[in-house]
């Protein structure tokens, strides 16, 4: 697991902040307005944080952007403003890749970005490795997600009780 803060004032411009003109020819064209201070400050801020060796298989990464308190707002009220929230990660996760977190973001299976008004800005950074999905054979097919110790708990159709251990239990008649 990698979990790391980063103060600052989150950048606002994103991979969508393009900007449209015309040359005096005519010709369309399109420009970054604000890109290159944001991935300028994104780069030289999660360069401190690149972990010991590439993550290789499925992670969650979670990422809360904490924008600094503006009017009537309050400390962890939720941001409603813009930038969008799916617009945020897609320069963090390019830049990330390019950094060497992950050869390629496509290892993020799970992807947690919230947004919030904040006393102390920044971004906090959270990678999770995921436990593999384990497929095993009963009286019923399973795919356990994320189960523990205690095992799973799922029951499908109330019929079926799943343990990692033992596998499927069919229940059908039993209770």
């Amino acid at each position: 697991m990698t979990e790391f803060f980063m103060p600052m004032i989150p950048p606002t411009a994103t991979k969508q902040a393009r900007g449209w003109g015309k040359t005096k020819g005519g010709k369309v064209i399109s420009y970054d307005r604000a890109n290159a201070d944001t991935e300028g400050k994104l780069t030289s801020h999660l360069a401190r944080h690149i972990p010991p060796k590439p993550y290789t298989g499925a992670i969650r990464l979670i990422v809360k952007w904490m924008f600094p308190i503006k009017g009537k707002h309050y400390d962890g009220e939720w941001y409603t403003n813009k930038p969008d929230y799916d617009n945020l990660p897609k320069a963090m996760n390019d830049i990330m890749t390019k950094l060497g977190y992950w050869k390629d973001d496509c290892i993020i299976a799970s992807g947690i970005t919230e947004k919030f008004w904040s006393a102390t800005p920044g971004i906090y950074v959270r990678i999770e490795e995921l436990k593999p999905n384990v497929k095993k054979q009963g009286c019923h097919e399973c795919v356990y997600a994320d189960w523990d110790a205690e095992g799973c708990t799922c029951k499908l159709d109330g019929f079926f009780i799943c343990d990692p251990r033992t596998g499927c239990e069919c229940r059908a008649g039993k209770e």
